[in-house]
């Protein structure tokens, strides 16, 4: 019996060193190295490589978004220009700037700077058509011809327009004597500064108002009197404002020569 004790537990032993020497063999690749050490080197290797790969990755990113992004859009700032204006604008700046930099006429004469050339208009109210011999027509030739006299311009249409009224304020039988009223001005569109705001306006550059007694049975030929000498006054203070117009023109502001340039 105890040899046979004996037999067992050296089969036993013999069994366990062959299976020890054959899991132990098992672990080993053809040239004799561990297989996993080998394993564990090819993953580490490719791990490592793999990890270069998203570094060549990210270099790509970083260069492709620097110079094809953000390069363009620095240079475009820098290269940054003014937007177009449309002539339509220019214009607007350009009647602005005059407007805030005109100078002040500091004398009647001095508001028919370079009003010409003059267009001559003629109102004859009803209540002094009876006195008047001849009709608004005629009046406004006589006062043409005045003008032309004094070697101001004259034209049919015109801005500037010389308008005369003629009205009787009252008239009386004993003695036979009217008065009548001449109001000779000078109208044009002007502009106008109300709060901040600008509007366009028929605007008065020039304006004389004169009574006249007339007796009514020589009331035309006295008429005629009256309204030359109304029109010379006028005609006197344009050739003033003329003699003048140098002066008044020095102190006109011109545009200067860098205005809007960067806007074209």
């Amino acid at each position: 019996m105890k040899t046979n004790r004996i037999l067992i537990i050296v089969l036993s032993l013999v069994i366990v060193w062959l299976a020890y020497l054959a899991f132990f063999s098992s672990r080993k690749g053809a040239d004799g190295k561990p297989v996993e050490l080998w394993h564990t080197n090819t993953v580490a290797v490719w791990h490592t490589n793999n990890i270069t790969a998203e570094r060549w990755h990210t270099n790509t990113i970083e260069l492709v978004r620097t110079n094809t992004i953000l390069q363009p859009v620095t240079n475009e700032v820098i290269k940054e220009v003014a937007a177009r204006l449309s002539e339509q604008e220019r214009q607007a700046a350009i009647a602005g700037f005059r407007f805030l930099h005109a100078p002040t006429a500091v004398s009647g004469p001095a508001a028919l700077y370079k009003a010409s050339p003059i267009a001559v208009e003629v109102t004859i109210d009803e209540s002094a058509k009876k006195l008047v011999a001849d009709d608004k027509d005629a009046v406004r030739k006589r006062i043409e011809a005045t003008l032309k006299a004094q070697n101001i311009p004259v034209a049919e249409k015109s801005p500037y327009r010389l308008s005369l009224a003629i009205e009787q304020l009252w008239s009386t039988d004993v003695p036979r004597v009217a008065l009548l009223g001449l109001r000779l001005e000078l109208r044009e569109n002007a502009v106008l500064q109300r709060s901040g705001d600008v509007i366009q306006s028929a605007g008065e550059a020039w304006s004389s108002a004169t009574p006249r007694l007339v007796r009514i049975p020589n009331a035309s030929e006295e008429l005629k009197t009256a309204v030359d000498e109304v029109v010379n006054k006028f005609c006197a203070d344009y050739l003033k404002a003329k003699d003048n117009e140098k002066d008044l023109e020095s102190r006109v502001p011109g545009i200067p020569a860098d205005f809007l340039s960067g806007s074209r």
